[in-house]
């Protein structure tokens, strides 16, 4: 069997969609079993086969898990100023931790420790009870480029595909510095990794992953892998925004990333983007998984992140009675798109309900009371406009007939379409025997503003550059000589994102 599992999804060329790795034949010609690595003069590990009839229960002392997203040094946004837990019945001020802040908690499971070091964490319903687990250290694979394993490489196979997301807690490696900075890669195949979601809980690494193979912990090239931001709890009914955090050298918000979001459980998925998706709980309580795929198709590497959120009826944030949710109509909108923001009050209340609002950046707000029985609100249209930061938010307050008070918040992503360039000018020029000027003009369209211009005249020196908000550059580029020449302009936005013309 090779090293991408049956119910992998890849992504198809020739369908333009998400498919089981099973449609792809070619991937499963039989492989020979890659060698143990042991240590010289020690034993070989045991093969590690554990029959889980009687699996050992999920200890109910484990520690809450803390994001390492609170760790990542460079953002494109810090999701510690994004979403504060949904509003409980308190001042605006009273607002819970942000994201960056909040404990994350794995669902109900078992278990199961692997003979090699660490151990397999198996939420209820990911797989049966009687699935046999074999673990093994394996060779040292080839990684994509950047990636460098750190420790050994473990093989860990299941004998059923799983049914849900199951946790991989490896030890961390001896001599690493920041365990914070370490990543769980699953190798797909020859230079093919999938990057997970990897934060460190109870001295371990801990990663979900949605299939087996083998998995080596490695430093991170320069960049984290994509992680899910959002809340870890609601309520029955609520509405939710959640974002998939990139760094900043990833390619920008917006560019356009072949991402797909799952959910399982008592979740709906309402809308989704390659950064955000919005998701409603459903009127039972429960444990849930929102889980993201996604495939940067610049640097052709694939991230994997599942989210546990728990859908609970005697959650906290009900202890003032009811909680406020705020959602726009998707995650992701384009600068100066109609925005559609709808508010709800979940739990108990005393109709009837006076709202206010806000929109932020620098747009007013409003306030209205509804009626007796109405408990959800649709805000009067809005707009944003692209700037220096991607994200928007609307802050929503609702106060009933006793006086009791409740905050909520919609985040929404402002991210233009990927940055495009044209350029304009002569392709033909006519020799006199003395230098030639000619004038070039150079657009851009989507893209965030505060650009920069770079002209080049190929073969020669650069041209010139500068900075600008303008979205359009003109340069007169001399000729010297003839012969073949090449006229190139590259522009850069503010998130990093490059666009290059050349005209010859």
């Amino acid at each position: 069997e090779g090293h991408i599992a049956a119910d992998d999804l890849l992504w198809s060329e020739t369908t333009g969609a998400w498919q089981p790795a099973s449609s792809f034949p070619a991937l499963f010609a039989a492989a020979p079993a890659p060698p143990r690595v042991v240590a010289a003069g020690a034993a070989a590990p045991a093969p590690g086969v554990r029959r889980r009839t009687n699996p050992l229960l999920w200890a109910a002392g484990l520690s809450l898990a803390v994001l390492a997203i609170a760790a990542i040094a460079i953002l494109i946004w810090n999701p510690g100023d994004l979403l504060g837990r949904g509003g409980s019945a308190a001042t605006p001020e009273a607002g819970a931790a942000p994201v960056g802040l909040t404990t994350w908690q794995d669902p109900p499971g078992r278990v199961v420790p692997l003979a090699t070091g660490g151990s397999l964490l198996i939420p209820e319903g990911s797989l049966p009870e009687e699935a046999t687990v074999t673990a093994s250290l394996a060779a040292l694979p080839l990684l994509p480029e950047g990636y460098a394993a750190i420790g050994p490489v473990y093989e860990i196979s299941v004998d059923v595909p799983p049914e849900g997301p199951v946790a991989v807690r490896l030890p961390i490696p001896e001599g690493a510095s920041d365990a914070s900075e370490l990543v769980i890669l699953r190798v797909l195949d020859i230079g093919w990794a999938e990057c997970l979601d990897t934060r460190v809980a109870g001295g371990e690494l801990s990663a979900y992953t949605s299939a087996f193979s083998r998995f080596a912990v490695v430093q991170r090239p320069g960049t984290r892998p994509v992680q899910l931001a959002g809340e870890p709890e609601l309520v029955p009914g609520e509405r939710s925004t959640y974002i998939a955090v990139r760094d900043i050298d990833l390619s920008p918000p917006g560019s356009r990333l072949r991402a797909m979001w799952v959910v399982s459980g008592p979740l709906t998925l309402v809308s989704e983007s390659d950064d955000g998706a919005i998701v409603q709980a459903a009127s039972t309580p429960g444990e849930a998984f929102l889980e993201y795929y996604c495939m940067d198709a610049a640097q052709g590497v694939r991230w994997y992140g599942a989210l546990p959120v728990r859908v609970a009826a005697d959650s906290d944030r009900l202890a003032g009675g009811f909680v406020v949710s705020a959602v726009a109509q998707t995650a992701l909108v384009n600068p100066g798109d109609t925005v559609n923001i709808t508010a709800a009050v979940h739990g108990a209340f005393v109709p009837p309900i006076r709202w206010e609002w806000e929109y932020g950046a620098e747009q007013a707000g409003g306030r209205t009371t509804t009626g007796e029985g109405v408990s959800e609100l649709s805000l009067p249209p809005t707009y944003y406009l692209a700037g220096r930061e991607v994200y928007r938010i609307a802050t929503v307050w609702a106060t009933d007939a006793s006086g009791r008070r409740a905050v909520g918040q919609a985040l929404v992503l402002v991210v233009p379409d990927a940055l495009r360039i044209t350029l304009e000018g002569k392709s033909l020029l006519i020799w006199g025997g003395a230098p030639l000027d000619e004038i070039y003009r150079a657009s851009a369209t989507d893209g965030r503003r505060l650009y920069r211009w770079t002209w080049n005249n190929l073969p020669g020196i650069q041209e010139g550059s500068s900075d600008t908000e303008d979205r359009e550059s003109a340069r007169y580029v001399r000729f010297s000589e003839p012969g073949e020449h090449r006229v190139q302009v590259t522009v850069q936005d503010e998130s990093g994102a490059t666009a290059t013309a050349t005209l010859a």
